[in-house]
């Protein structure tokens, strides 16, 4: 998670405060009718793949993406997975072609094509809703601590981690069969801070692509969110009023409303004051429970504020001493067919959040 200075009165040429909703994730709206919350997620993932393969600039929704590349286009291919088998590579993704000439480069690894592995079982943690608010309180007085210096050319910079279940077997839907976890992607990413900004960069596995935002818009350049309101009252009602009336990957209208701020504490830069006020914003939700442990996709253990909707339990992990914001997973917490308690179904890290000058600029190295 990054943050960013505090706010200052608007001066020339500067942003005013916005009239509409807080912006969340443009994803696509489902049906209602579903066998399982997988079916819907996975789905959400899988259209998205498809509207943006029209273009050769890849057009992804802001921030997160819950699936490495490979893997929403084998989903989307319907291609057999099975234990231990290769997933195809995805155009702009590890094994696959690579939109506007790009070349490997960066950490984590050199394009090969990675392999599949079984469903992962991990420990649950323990839920509870006492001391939810309380413990909110705390992450969001430490988050408004935390300032960088941010201009409006240059990047948010994160380079992360991250893996989600996708179904072993061909034609076979999430939650009606045997799962797989997903190779480790390992991706750094580069949003720019220019509200016009139309242009980031994604590295993922060593092999790079234009992030095209002219779709989507950058929503969550630090020039706009410096603008919200920081009242938590008001900041949540923003929320609510920008998640569109459907069901969005087969959850309800809180748990949407849990997601959309997940998505903006997950990478966008947060004025300190707004990162406070939307942790005290998420205490307001109903549903919102303190897990006593959880690991991330890095094996850094710490305590989650969480929610659980349709049997499966969506995680902010922090680390318990800094209450840094240390990575997401979600995991089933209720038996099906297919599922055990426990079953990973997604799971990330974030390494490490800075400012940078330049796209494709590291810290502690120039562009």
């Amino acid at each position: 998670m990054m943050n960013a200075i505090p706010p200052r009165p608007a001066g020339p040429g500067e942003h005013p405060e916005p009239s509409g909703p807080l912006p969340v994730p443009a994803v696509p709206d489902l049906s209602a009718d579903r066998h399982h919350v997988l079916r819907e997620h996975l789905m959400s993932e899988i259209q998205t793949a498809h509207g943006s393969e029209r273009s050769p600039a890849r057009r992804r929704p802001l921030l997160r993406f819950y699936l490495p590349l490979t893997a929403v286009a084998a989903a989307a291919c319907a291609t057999a997975l099975v234990v231990g088998g290769v997933v195809p590579g995805a155009p702009g993704g590890p094994g696959g072609p690579v939109s506007g000439g790009g070349t490997a480069a960066g950490a984590g690894g050199t394009g090969a094509t990675p392999r599949s592995t079984a469903a992962t079982v991990v420990e649950l943690g323990t839920a509870s809703a006492a001391g939810v608010t309380r413990q909110l309180e705390r992450i969001s007085l430490a988050a408004a601590k935390r300032t960088a210096q941010v201009r409006a050319d240059q990047f948010a910079y994160q380079r992360r981690m991250q893996a989600g279940s996708i179904p072993a077997l061909e034609r076979t839907m999430p939650g009606e069969g045997p799962m797989v976890l997903t190779p480790m992607a390992h991706r750094q990413i580069w949003i720019p801070q220019d509200p016009r900004g139309n242009h980031g960069l994604i590295i993922e596995n060593g092999v790079s692509e234009d992030w095209d935002l002219t779709a989507t818009g950058n929503p969550y350049a630090y020039g706009l969110l410096a603008a919200y309101p920081t009242d938590p009252d008001e900041l949540l009602a923003k929320i609510y009023a920008g998640l569109g009336s459907g069901l969005h990957d087969g959850t309800t209208r809180d748990q949407q409303a849990f997601n959309a701020v997940g998505e903006i504490l997950d990478g966008a830069v947060l004025p300190p004051d707004l990162g406070a006020a939307l942790y005290r914003a998420v205490a307001k939700i109903p549903g919102v429970v303190l897990v006593d442990r959880a690991q991330d996709a890095a094996g850094r253990t710490g305590i989650a504020v969480a929610r659980e909707d349709d049997g499966a339990r969506t995680e902010w992990i922090f680390d318990p001493e800094t209450l840094e914001y240390l990575g997401e997973r979600k995991v089933q917490v209720k038996a099906t067919r297919w599922l055990r308690p426990g079953t990973l179904l997604s799971t990330s890290a974030v390494l490490e959040s800075a400012i940078v000058d330049g796209k494709g600029e590291v810290p502690g190295t120039r562009s």
